[in-house]
Parts: C-alpha cells; structure tokens; sequence
C-alpha cells in the first residue's frame, strides 16, 4: 500500500499509521482524529497519538501535524 495524503485520511476515530515530519526523518505512530481528552468545548478536533492528548513525539512534547498516512495491518491472528 502506498502513503496517502493526510488529507484523505479517515476522520470518524480509526485509528492510522501517520507520518510525521520531523528535521531530519519521519516519524511513524498511530495515530486517530478525534478531540483531545482535555479540549475545551470549542476546541476543535485534532490527530491525537498514544494517550489521546495532541499529536507529539519523543519524549519532549513537539507538537507535530501528520502529513500522510495508510491503513493499520490487521492484527495478528486476523491477516
């Protein structure tokens, strides 16, 4: 399968695999569209990554906006 613009990604809470850019690589991570755990009531939706806080990498926080993606193989047992 090949990468897919963000943009077309699906946005009802499947989780992806989400390339994040970085300086000098990619990032891969799983990642979901969906509100964050602690949003406000007007903060709009976002990609969420590992606990369902805002997208971040390492073991600082850096913000990142995913920029491709592609489907999640099926678990094992299930291929």
């Amino acid at each position: 399968m090949n990468w897919m613009p963000i943009e077309t990604a699906p946005k009802d809470g499947t989780r992806i695999l989400a390339a994040c850019p970085l300086p000098e690589r990619f990032d891969l991570l799983i990642a979901w569209f969906g509100r964050d755990w602690n949003a406000l009531d007007d903060d709009p939706p976002l990609w969420l990554s590992g606990d369902g806080d805002g997208f971040s990498v390492g073991y600082y926080f850096t913000p990142c906006k995913p920029t491709h993606w592609m489907p999640l193989p099926p678990p094992p047992g299930e291929a």
